[in-house]
Formats: C-alpha cells, structure tokens, sequence
C-alpha cells in the first residue's frame, strides 16, 4: 500500500460512507432550482470536425441539477450538457414537492417542471447577471453554487467519474448544521453507525480491473 492508494482508498471509504445520503429529500414552501455545469477532463473532451472541442452547453459540460429551500440542498448529477425537459422532470420531480413557490431562472430544461407546479406559484426571475447577491433573487441556489465551485478546487485532482461521490460528501457537509468542527463530529459520528465496510484487496481488485 502506498501513499497514494492509500489516499484514493480512503476517498473510496469516505464516498461509501456518504452513499445515498440524499435520498429522501423533498422539499416544499419556497424553493429555488438551477444547473451547474462542470467540464469534463481534457483527455475526454469531444472534439469538432477542426478538432476544437465542443463549446457551449454540450457533452463536454457534466450537469448538476441543484434544488434548496435555502436551509438545505439536493445537488443530482444528470449527465452531459443540457438536459431535456423530461430528463429534468424526472429529476427535480423526485426533490420537490407539487405545492411549492418555485423561483427559477427560466432555463428551457425547467419547463415542465414549471407547468408541475401551480402556476400561481412559479416565479421566473429572468435577467439576474450583474446583480449584487443580496439583490439577487436567486441567491440562496447561487449560494450553493459558490460553495460547491470552491469544495470543488479544493478537491481539484478528484477524478470526474467520482464526481457523484462528491457532491453526496459536500451536500452532506451543507445540509449538517454547526461549526466546521460540529460537522466534522457529526460525519464521525455517521460512519461509525453505517455497516458498510471497504476491504482494501477488494477495493484494489475492483480498481485495477477499472483501470482495465
């Protein structure tokens, strides 16, 4: 074992720990919703027939649907570039309850899960570039955003495929109330309850088979 499958096992450990700890939340009341995109590595990058990569929106960008009542977050990863309408449906359907005040940005992928709701009761706040954050009427997802865009360059030699593990550990961290060492206390105190348990040989095949 060395130094640094020791820390890729540890990370795995951690990631298991983690596993599923956003299933189960719905929110209702006010909610707000929006995508963040991260790139995918350069190596797996699609390239156009001039051999640049594929700008915009398109599958070289990872989607992340995110909902929060402003208390708590649910960040879902959901694939590649934009996702169609149906696809976000399905995956912000799964965290918002039909009775909310829906604050959206008015993105195309969000409209069906606009017309779910109440019209009455979803506001598109159209333009918000260049507003101050506590003008901005969607801060509280922005809030989210930030903090996750600086969890993850903290964590920059993560690896896109574990990505999904990533967002499990920061919304973790987000929804636990308390002080950084409160947290801290408080995962401890989760992983030593879970009966789950990661055998460094069987992590270690399972990687090495991954790795082809």
């Amino acid at each position: 074992m060395n130094a640094d499958s020791t820390g890729l096992y540890h990370m795995a450990k951690l990631f298991l720990a983690v596993d599923g700890i956003q299933d189960g939340i719905v929110f209702g009341g006010r909610v707000w919703i929006d995508e963040k995109y991260v790139p995918v590595w350069k190596s797996a990058k699609a390239m156009n027939a001039d051999g640049d990569a594929i700008c915009g929106l398109s599958r070289n960008q990872l989607c992340i649907c995110t909902a929060t009542d402003g208390l708590k977050a649910t960040l879902i990863l959901c694939g590649t570039g934009q996702p169609t309408t149906k696809k976000a449906l399905g995956i912000y359907s799964k965290v918002i309850s039909p009775k909310v005040q829906l604050i959206r940005d008015g993105a195309r992928c969000q409209r069906l899960i606009a017309l779910r709701c109440s019209s009455d009761e979803v506001h598109h706040v159209g333009e918000t570039k260049g507003l101050p954050d506590k003008r901005n009427p969607m801060e509280p997802v922005n809030r989210v955003h930030r903090l996750l865009e600086f969890f993850l360059k903290r964590h920059s030699e993560y690896k896109r495929e574990n990505l999904l593990g990533c967002l499990n550990h920061f919304a973790n961290w987000y929804n636990t109330p308390g002080t950084a060492m409160e947290k801290a206390i408080k995962f401890i105190e989760m992983t030593v309850k879970k009966r789950k348990m990661l055998r460094y040989r069987a992590w270690g095949s399972k990687k090495k088979h991954d790795e082809g």
